[in-house]
């Protein structure tokens, strides 16, 4: 009835979020800090991750007509330019980790 990987794998699974958790906790009791706002950020950008990875196209193509600013980046850009960037950055990231996908060539 044992079984060992999924045993092991459940306690990585605790040792990770346990911490975490108990980190965003404290860090609940200042939550107008901009250290606190930067992690929260890194943690927002963690759980989305997989959402970016998957529909990063569409969501840069929705993204295109919105006048929506990023106000806490420097300059204030527009969320269509964040999504620009970051979807450049997926698609460069693919790419060289795949050898079966390539970029166009297009000839001078």
């Amino acid at each position: 009835m044992n079984n060992a990987p999924a045993i092991f794998r459940s306690l990585i699974v605790y040792a990770i979020c346990v911490p975490v958790a108990i980190m965003v906790g404290y860090l609940l009791t200042n939550p107008l800090d901009y250290s606190t706002a930067a992690i929260y950020g890194v943690l927002g950008l963690i759980l989305i991750l997989p959402i970016l990875l998957r529909w990063h196209y569409p969501l840069m193509l929705l993204s295109f007509n919105m006048s929506t600013l990023v106000f806490f980046l420097k300059g204030r850009p527009h969320l269509a330019l964040v999504m620009i960037a970051l979807s450049l950055g997926i698609s460069t990231l693919e790419r060289i980790l795949s050898s079966e996908k390539s970029f166009i060539r297009v000839p001078g």
